[in-house]
């Protein structure tokens, strides 16, 4: 028998192997027991693309960009001038593992600050489910869940129910910053010293409306091997939960809702979504020795030394040329 792992907080160009989207009314497989079993109406599978907007279909290779100004401002406390930096408009700089080294990126931007940019693969349930047993009093539904087996790379490998919630995004469920490095919320102390801890961020549903019968989760799917800022950028400002799938992998879900007395529904569909074979692209764009400065955490560092950016009253060189 296969062992099941049920998480309510575990919480790309592919081609999309199969998929159920916004179907309607379909007569799904049911096991009863006492009463009437729960009634799925619809499922939605779906993603956000490049503009924002939620459209049909796994997201193979969903894009994500952030804004880190402030909190790289904030952990130049220790410098005495943090407050007083200004990040300019660039290439960036991101390191490259492979090649041992940093490179500034040739796509600047054309507005200043120090921006995180990445892909991964995304998931966006929406199951309409009713139980006919329901009363103003209680609701009837027990769970409702997209079960799967994590792909060959991930571990572990026991089946996972991700669990939909209809609760307009009241439940939250705190996860710590992934890349370690430095703090992301630094404050300055009386006597002049700096002192930066962990951030901490609410990962939710992604259910809009409460009690509206639309159970709604969001996920998303990560390179293992991805950069830890790429995975603080989408738990800061998508508030999804991560979970972790090897590039060009298979992800194949079953969509049930069980009730109080055990009767169980299941939608005849599964939901079939394949991750990029090289999704997880990280790169930091904008001001190039802000980059630099939050992926090594000194201006100091030789990697940073004359690196155009980051300028101050303190600093009017910018502050990587200042300490190179």
């Amino acid at each position: 028998m296969t062992s099941r792992t049920i998480r309510s907080a575990i919480l790309p160009v592919a081609v999309l192997a199969a998929l159920s989207c916004s179907k309607t009314e379909d007569t799904a497989p049911e096991r009863r027991l006492f009463g009437d079993p729960p009634i799925m109406r619809s499922v939605n599978f779906d993603h956000i693309d490049d503009t924002g907007n939620e459209v049909p279909g796994f997201g193979t290779k969903a894009f994500i960009m952030c804004d880190f100004t402030e909190i790289v401002v904030r952990q130049a406390c220790y410098l005495g001038a943090g407050a007083d930096l200004q990040a300019m408009a660039g290439g960036g700089w991101t390191y490259d593992s492979d090649a041992g080294k940093g490179f500034i990126g040739n796509n600047p931007t054309t507005e200043p600050g120090i921006f995180i940019e990445g892909t991964y693969g995304e998931a966006i349930f929406k199951v309409t489910v009713t139980d006919p047993n329901s009363t103003t009093a209680q609701n009837n539904l027990l769970l409702v869940g997209a079960s799967y087996v994590p792909p060959t790379g991930s571990s572990p490998r026991t089946e996972t129910t991700l669990v939909l919630f209809d609760d307009g995004q009241f439940s939250k469920f705190k996860n710590t910053q992934q890349n370690i490095a430095v703090g992301d919320v630094c404050v300055v102390n009386p006597d002049g010293s700096c002192d930066c801890t962990l951030a901490s961020w609410d990962v939710t549903s992604g259910d809009i409306t409460a009690k509206d019968d639309v159970w709604t989760r969001r996920i998303a799917f990560v390179n293992s091997q991805v950069q830890p800022l790429l995975k603080d950028c989408i738990m800061r400002d998508r508030a999804e939960t991560l979970a972790s799938a090897p590039p060009g992998s298979t992800l194949t879900f079953t969509v049930e809702a069980v009730d109080r007395q055990g009767n169980l529904t299941t939608w005849p569909t599964k939901l079939v979504g394949v991750t990029d074979s090289n999704f997880g692209k990280f790169a930091c764009n904008g001001d190039s020795c802000g980059c630099c400065f939050l992926w090594t955490g000194s201006p100091a560092d030789p990697q940073c030394n004359g690196l155009p950016g980051m300028t101050s009253p303190t600093f009017p060189d910018g502050m990587c040329k200042a300490f190179g």
